[in-house]
């Protein structure tokens, strides 16, 4: 067992290379939510030539980068090996923090451990874990080594700009949340992570800078709509089911905050339809803001339990067992640093609601601290325990996580063969918005280069590459909605989208334009809220 010599990180780094290969061969690593949609827009641009200027959170600058990648070879699947790599790259620097001073045989199981227990983050790719992988593995080498060379500290800090780059708030948050449960327990920081913290800040504020200034044009996405869709329905008038009735001014004002585009839409400001327009009136004059808060805890518990329970029972016995191995007060300090990363989670709550995938990345976080102060202790039996809960998670992963995706796949699946059938029949099949997420490739290294016909493209219609593909189906007047709709029934009248897109989109134009449609279900995309419409204008 020695001479494989599992401490060196080239060897870490071609294991988890071939566990990435394994994992893809005989089974599938997915894209998760939004993911799919940002490697779909990546190609769709390097395909129709638009150079994609937007700045965004997430994929910082790599706009640029995969843009000209895709222009040399629209073929390569780019985005989804960087993807693999840089996961890749933060698990193998996680498994090296540990076995690296661990003097006794359990340094063989941890990494089985990391691996039972971070299954998700090893099959589900998306920036947030991949930026959350590569600052925890930073973290965990900085906290096992007791002194850092000027040279690794410098390679940490180009793996950290590539986790910035994935994610650029991630590092930010985990950074500040570990520095405070190691002041907290030790009653000081180390130096480097002092650094990680000011370098990253430092980037974020260039990025802050970049986008209050404008330079892209996001800056109503920025202040507005990121509001939107963080706060929900806090900031913004709250809507009920029954859209087939709603009136004229509420039919405009729920067209707006989905970012439908339309010129009558143009008329009114977001201004009008947020009802908190500072994050002061936010949590000083909201009287939902008490509701708000404690549905989106509940709703952070609840998931974290469904989905994360084992996990969340083996940190619990961990930090007992920490308790039995060291000293008390070191214990009662832990309980308080722990304490105060969950708070923490639970505060970012105020400012936007922390999606299930964010919690996970904060819980491997905790798991990797406890594990490092376990490795050495005498705690077989305990690891052992822990080991068949981690099992257990794998269990559970593979019987609820992993099967929704992998129905999210199978839809996907379906409407692309629906489309290629009606394409041979020379028909076209338009999206009633981007957020049809069936409509883009889930799993990895797919490769579906079709680039989609759209009704609306939500929040992204002021998008310069969806402004090319807007003006190239419906030409320069391609700002009313009306006239899009109209083309769409003379071409083929066929549309994919969910039950409420098309009552709005029923209702606004029955009310602001007078057109009357009728929608007849002609197909519906199994394992999905996804029908098919044949819509034709009733005189």
């Amino acid at each position: 067992m020695q001479n494989i010599k599992f401490n060196k990180p080239i060897n870490i780094l071609l294991l988890y290379t071939i566990i990435y290969l394994f994992i893809y061969y005989y089974f599938y690593l997915l894209f998760e939510d939004y993911e799919p949609f940002i490697n779909y827009y990546f190609k769709t641009s390097a395909q129709l030539g638009v150079f994609p200027y937007e700045i965004h959170n997430e994929n910082f600058l790599l706009n640029y980068l995969f843009y000209f990648l895709y222009r040399f070879d629209n073929t390569f699947p780019y985005y989804d090996l960087f993807r693999c790599i840089t996961n890749i790259i933060g698990l193998s620097l996680i498994h090296y923090s540990i076995v690296k001073n661990a003097t006794t045989p359990l340094k063989y199981f941890a990494p089985i451990l990391l691996i039972l227990f971070a299954i998700d983050n090893f099959v589900i790719i998306n920036n947030v874990r991949s930026s959350g992988l590569i600052t925890i593995g930073i973290i965990m080498f900085i906290q096992t080594h007791k002194l850092i060379s000027k040279s690794n500290f410098l390679i940490l800090i180009a793996i950290l700009i590539l986790g910035i780059i994935c994610r650029i708030e991630i590092p930010l948050i985990l950074i500040f949340t570990y520095s405070l449960i190691f002041f907290i327990i030790y009653n000081y920081i180390k130096k480097e992570m002092i650094w990680l913290l000011l370098i990253t800040g430092a980037i974020y504020l260039f990025y802050l800078t970049l986008s209050l200034s404008n330079i892209d044009g996001e800056r109503g996405f920025n202040k507005y709509e990121r509001k939107i869709y963080n706060m929900g329905s806090s900031i913004v008038s709250k809507y009920d089911s029954d859209i087939e009735n709603y009136s004229r001014e509420k039919i405009i004002n729920f067209a707006k905050v989905l970012f439908i585009n339309d010129i009558e839409l143009q008329k009114i400001s977001f201004e009008e339809v947020i009802i908190h327009h500072n994050m002061k009136e936010y949590l000083l004059d909201n009287d939902s803001l008490s509701s708000h808060y404690e549905s989106t805890i509940l709703s952070l518990i609840d998931s974290l339990w469904v989905n994360f329970k084992y996990i969340m029972l083996s940190i619990l016995l961990m930090g007992l067992c920490i308790g039995v191995f060291y000293r008390r007060s070191f214990f009662i300090k832990l309980i308080l640093g722990l304490f105060a990363c969950v708070s923490l989670i639970l505060l970012l709550n105020l400012f936007s609601e922390i999606n299930i995938r964010f919690a996970s990345v904060f819980l491997l976080l905790i798991f990797c601290l406890l594990m490092n102060y376990l490795i050495n202790a005498k705690a077989i039996i305990v690891l052992w325990l822990i080991g068949f809960i981690g099992i257990l998670n794998y269990g559970s992963f593979r019987k609820d996580i992993y099967p929704d995706l992998l129905k999210i796949h199978k839809a996907h699946t379906s409407l692309i063969d629906l489309r290629n059938k009606l394409s041979e029949d020379g028909l076209s099949l338009y999206l009633g918005s981007i957020n049809v997420s069936y409509a883009y490739p889930i799993k990895l290294f797919d490769r579906d280069k079709t680039v989609w016909k759209y009704l609306d493209a939500s929040n992204m219609n002021n998008n310069s590459v969806f402004q090319k593909i807007f003006i190239d189906e419906f030409g320069e007047d391609w700002g009313r909605i009306d006239k899009r709709m109209m083309q769409i029934v003379e071409e083929c009248g066929l549309i994919a989208m969910d039950e409420m897109y098309k009552k709005l989109f029923e209702r606004y134009l029955e009310l602001i334009y007078n057109m009357h449609l009728n929608f007849v279900l002609i197909n519906h995309i199994p394992q999905s809220d996804i029908n098919i419409y044949q819509v034709t204008i009733v005189e």
